[in-house]
């Protein structure tokens, strides 16, 4: 089994594979998103209010262990549950799927 790190304020990564530890960062976009409103009327006037939030966001990882392999992963992420998954490939061909918990 794999696991690894990642940090938001930096955006680097650690990954460990088959005793294989990678470093790197990630990118992450953010995209899609939901508006949650109310609104009151009394005679002419209308108030109201509403919220938008991001509901998922698509990245990928690039990292590279001491000995100079690679790593790639791509992953989409929820904002709103805080999940996501992917996959990651090493430059020797294994794939590897990702999950992502907060």
């Amino acid at each position: 089994m794999a696991h690894g790190t990642a940090k938001q304020i930096d955006k680097s990564v650690t990954v460990t594979l088959d005793n294989e530890t990678y470093t790197g960062h990630y990118v992450y976009v953010q995209g899609g998103s939901f508006s949650l409103g109310t609104a009151f009327g009394s005679g002419q006037t209308v108030t109201g209010s509403a919220v938008g939030v991001s509901a998922v966001g698509n990245g990928n990882v690039l990292a590279q262990s001491a000995d100079g392999h690679n790593l790639r992963c791509v992953f989409t992420f929820s904002g709103w549950s805080q999940q996501g998954t992917g996959a990651c490939l090493t430059d020797a061909g294994a794939l590897y799927d990702m999950q992502i918990t907060r």
